[in-house]
């Protein structure tokens, strides 16, 4: 009994200590009537991604696909339990209407919001889920093992090469002529325009600007000539 309490007591210290906790994801699963079909596999590796990087210090959440991360999102709130601690933030935004499409403007449709919530609990372990408000209520979630380090080992680690997929799309659609201007990193006005341009040289749908996130989206456009929007 008294070894157990010591073993229990140093691992509270020890996740205490912790100032970055490194998840790889896994069993992502669809709940609700929408439980499969045709790209569903990737539309939930790319909503909640295959691994989940938390930093204490910089009170921010990072996922990644692959090896490849996006950028940190700062924590909006944080829920202590007996044996597990939740930590959420919230993507809003507002829907593509056609006339937005068609007059090359920012979304002016109904608004929405998109919960992430990460429970990590005292034995290492991680339990995601993603949840968009309003009808047609589709609930994703993910769970996998934890890591833990101190924030000056993760940072001197290599293993993993952050990049900003905003900034690469962007100047891949600069190469491709569907000019955006500078590659900030922002999505705004120049983008949008840029990225009508790259689908109607591409002749298909308008794309939502939530592809300026999307790795598989940087991947078409790394496999299309220099040029492609003034050919």
């Amino acid at each position: 009994m008294r070894a157990a309490i010591i073993a229990l007591m140093l691992t509270l210290a020890s996740q205490a200590g912790a100032e970055v906790i490194i998840c790889k994801l896994k069993n992502h699963k669809l709940h609700g009537e929408a439980r499969g079909g045709p790209g569903a596999k990737e539309f939930l590796l790319k909503r909640l991604g295959t691994q989940v990087r938390l930093n204490k210090i910089q009170n921010t959440i990072q996922k990644a696909l692959g090896d490849q991360w996006y950028r940190p999102v700062e924590i909006e709130k944080v829920n202590r339990n007996k044996d597990s601690t939740v930590y959420s933030f919230y993507k809003r935004g507002r829907y593509l209407t056609r006339k937005d499409e068609k007059e090359n403007r920012e979304p002016s449709g109904a608004k929405y919001s998109i919960r992430y919530s990460y429970k990590f609990d005292d034995y290492d372990n991680v339990t995601v889920t993603s949840l968009r408000s309003g009808v047609n209520i589709v609930r994703i979630q993910a769970n996998g093992s934890c890591r833990r380090e101190s924030a000056g080992k993760a940072q001197s680690s290599n293993r993993v090469r952050e990049i900003n997929i905003v900034q690469e799309v962007q100047k891949e659609l600069n190469r491709l002529h569907c000019k955006v201007g500078t590659a900030d990193g922002s999505v705004g006005p120049a983008s949008i325009r840029g990225l009508r341009q790259f689908s109607k040289a591409n002749k298909t749908f308008a794309y939502d600007k939530s592809v300026f996130s999307d790795q598989s989206f940087l991947k078409l456009l790394r496999g299309k000539k220099t040029g492609f929007c003034s050919g």
